[in-house]
């Protein structure tokens, strides 16, 4: 299942919500159920020029998901042996291609609703909050979230998401299949190249249509 049929759970861990004083899974579940009824209000609010929403959004995503650590996880062993150079150039663009592979997408918002279901911790301070995607006239899809609690106790915002798993489909484990399948077989610069290209895709206002997060042309492909 691609996570980018289903334009609600796109947006749906984006805001913030008030601190809890402890970390718990029924607070972990409300800071799920909050960011989705926010952010559904944001973008479903005709007031709200579009260009202003995707910044926005992009704000939003950049505080509320940890994408420096998705960042690395995805690299696997290869952040290890990227050289310095390679590991700077890697975040300048993968940033970029994860927030606005999620957040140029607001436009395709269709009325869906996310009803949270419950959470469970899975660690000291880490929560998987199991969601469901509510379509129109189309069967509901299970989405999770795995969440991790900020140190401190005025963090804001109190969680940040780092994996969002799509009828059993991890973006984590994905990405990290598709990146590791580019550089093994092509190299650290060609998926640099490929992130760069991407990112500038995503400036320009002309993201590929195929443009996901972890689905990237083969170095091969794009030559």
């Amino acid at each position: 299942m691609n996570p980018l049929l289903i334009p609600a759970l796109l947006f749906s861990f984006f805001l913030f919500v008030t601190p809890a004083a402890k970390a718990s899974p029924e607070d972990a579940t409300g800071f799920i159920d909050n960011l989705s009824a926010h952010v559904v209000t944001i973008v479903t609010d005709k007031s709200i020029p579009s260009g202003e929403k995707e910044k926005t959004l992009e704000a939003m995503f950049k505080e509320s998901v940890d994408v420096a650590w998705i960042g690395k996880f995805v690299l696997g062993k290869y952040w290890r042996t990227a050289s310095e150079d390679q590991r700077a150039r890697y975040q300048q663009f993968y940033d970029p291609f994860l927030i606005r592979s999620y957040t140029s997408r607001f436009r395709e918002y269709s009325g869906e609703k996310s009803e949270a279901l419950g959470a469970k911790e899975t660690k000291a301070g880490e929560y998987i909050v199991n969601t469901r995607i509510i379509r129109p006239n189309a069967a509901p899809i299970l989405v999770d979230y795995r969440v991790r609690k900020m140190d401190g106790k005025n963090a804001k915002p109190p969680y940040r998401v780092f994996d969002v798993i799509v009828e059993g489909v991890s973006l984590l484990a994905t990405q990290r299949s598709e990146f590791s399948a580019v550089i093994a077989r092509d190299g650290m610069d060609s998926l640099i190249k490929q992130l760069e290209a991407r990112a500038a895709q995503f400036e320009k206002g002309t993201p590929s249509s195929a443009a996901a997060p972890g689905v990237l042309k083969s170095a091969s492909a794009a030559k």
